[in-house]
């Protein structure tokens, strides 16, 4: 999408912001909004007043937050109702997280919420005259206020945002009306992109089960719809062309135990099917166990099964060498003619249908 320019830009004095429109000005946010972190403790006081509470997980999951909203309930003082009462124009935004890179994630309120009280964890904004809550909203949500608060965070085993931080971060502020008018379109095209999103993700969910359809029926039933069938003794999987044969797979493969070679890399399973070098999709997440414990050699196209993950299709054919762990069974078809890749697909439809999983509860 390009804009159109405005007709002078000047220097914002801030590096990671760069230029402005002329016209704006940059200052701290706390030079034209109040910023102030919530006290109200998600637990219940004897004495207090019923409120209901907007919590961490309202904010993070939530462009807005409005009336009908499954707030939780609790109890606040007096005090702390005439502070944190959410009003009309209020920004709430989160104040730690467990990464650095996913703090100040902020929601607006576009109406007063009577009795809806912000909750800890979070800090509210409260813009003065000269600031429109929405476009404050929507300043966090660009990547340089988030490389700035990213930046800003500190802690250990969690990070947070000093009060500090929040009210001296640079902000470009144009004319209110200006503000108005940016987040009014902001408003139009994100819910525009949210429905393609939406659209595109349904799209993908539907070629996702007409791919599996096709795999099914292909190793299942053929190419040829005219041939004769026959039933297969099998109940999970029905009638099968006439001149298919049903045998166990002790009949057809034969388990390898190669020798690990020094040069062979982690060989994983994952539950999409591929088997490939672990390099090749990710280091981490991983258990590492002991290179003597029954590591095995792995050569490409052989058909490898996750014993302990195959009932969720950790099932395929090997794009690589390497070497796995003794949890995974490596087969190769006593008669070399045959194909593994087909009886992959056959081996994920079975878990597919949860028949593996049957057969690990047996």
């Amino acid at each position: 999408m390009s804009f159109p320019k405005y007709e002078a830009y000047k220097d914002s004095g801030v590096e990671w912001l760069g230029e402005v429109p002329g016209h704006w000005h940059v200052e701290a946010l706390k030079y034209y909004s109040h910023v102030f972190p919530s006290n109200v403790d998600k637990k219940s006081y004897e004495g207090q007043f019923s409120v209901l509470l907007c919590n961490y997980t309202d904010v993070y999951y939530n462009e807005k937050i409005v009336e009908g909203m499954n707030f939780m309930s609790a109890t606040a003082t007096n005090e702390q109702i005439e502070k944190f009462e959410l009003q009309a124009g209020d920004v709430i935004f989160t104040k730690d997280s467990e990464s650095a890179d996913d703090i100040a994630i902020a929601s607006y309120v576009p109406e007063s919420l009577p009795g809806v009280i912000c909750g800890y964890h979070l800090s509210m904004i409260r813009p003065g005259p000269t600031a429109d809550g929405e476009f404050i909203k929507r300043f966090f949500d660009s990547h340089s206020a988030k490389a700035y608060f990213a930046v800003s965070a500190n802690g250990l085993t969690r990070m947070g945002l000093s009060q500090y931080s929040t009210d001296n971060v640079p902000t470009p502020i144009p004319p209110l009306e200006e503000q108005k008018q940016i987040a009014q379109f902001l408003d139009y095209e994100t819910a525009r992109i949210n429905t393609l999103i939406t659209e595109q993700q349904r799209l993908i969910e539907l070629l996702k089960e007409k791919r599996q359809a096709v795999i099914s029926h292909a190793v299942t039933k053929g190419l040829d719809p005219t041939v004769p069938m026959k039933d297969s003794g099998v109940e999970w999987l029905g009638e099968v062309p006439k001149h298919w044969s049903v045998r166990k797979a002790h009949f057809l493969f034969e388990e390898q135990r190669r020798p690990v070679r020094e040069i062979d890399g982690i060989v994983t399973v994952f539950r999409d099917g591929q088997v490939c070098l672990r390099s090749r999709r990710r280091e981490t997440g991983f258990t590492m166990a002991d290179l003597e414990q029954g590591y095995q050699g792995i050569r490409r196209g052989d058909l490898v099964i996750h014993s302990m993950d195959a009932f969720a299709g950790a099932i395929g054919v090997s794009e690589d060498d390497g070497r796995s762990t003794p949890e995974y069974v490596v087969v190769q078809p006593y008669d070399r003619e045959m194909n593994c890749e087909y009886f992959a697909h056959a081996l994920r439809l079975m878990a597919e249908r949860n028949y593996i999983f049957v057969l690990c509860q047996a």
